[in-house]
């Protein structure tokens, strides 16, 4: 279940508070009286508490939370790219890594960002790898955080094919 900060919702004298997060899985575990058994009331709460970050939280029955800002697909068109093109790998990485831990709302996000980067139509964005040496188009849906690979290639690959449709 994926929730959104929902500001001025909830409004209890008890706060939840933060007693563990886990570095590598991102997750955080809440505790204190302002906690209740219904995992949806804890979720909105946690929401609340983390609302000047602006993360998503996905909450599981459990009570375990997990916030995360870009979820890239089709990671493996990268990973196939860089083995036919080795100097693309260490380029392809950072901007996997950077574009992973970035907090994109709207397209002058993007632009603030990567200033090289042309936002196109259908929410598609050109980005520039390696000097200009390579283009990787993705598709961005910002309500949901997500970016999808849809082409890595050479400029004369890139040439070929139509940008905003595919």
């Amino acid at each position: 279940m994926i929730i959104r900060p929902l500001n001025g919702l909830l409004s209890s004298g008890n706060s939840p508070q933060l007693s563990t997060q886990d570095s590598n899985s991102g997750q955080i575990r809440g505790s204190g009286p302002g906690f209740l058994n219904n995992s949806l009331t804890a979720c909105m709460q946690m929401n609340e508490l983390l609302k000047p970050k602006e993360f998503l939280l996905i909450c599981s029955l459990y009570g375990n939370f997990l916030y995360l800002l870009m979820r890239i697909i089709a990671v493996k068109a990268l990973k196939d790219f860089w083995i036919k093109h080795k100097d693309a790998e260490h380029p392809l990485r950072a901007w996997f890594t950077e574009a992973k831990r970035a907090d994109l709302k709207k397209p002058a996000d993007i632009i603030r960002q990567y200033r090289t980067a042309g936002v196109l139509k259908n929410n598609r964005v050109v980005f520039n790898i390696k000097g200009n040496d390579y283009r990787l188009i993705t598709a961005i849906n910002y309500d949901f955080k997500i970016i999808y690979i849809r082409f890595i290639g050479t400029h004369k690959e890139y040439d070929k094919i139509n940008a905003e449709e595919i």
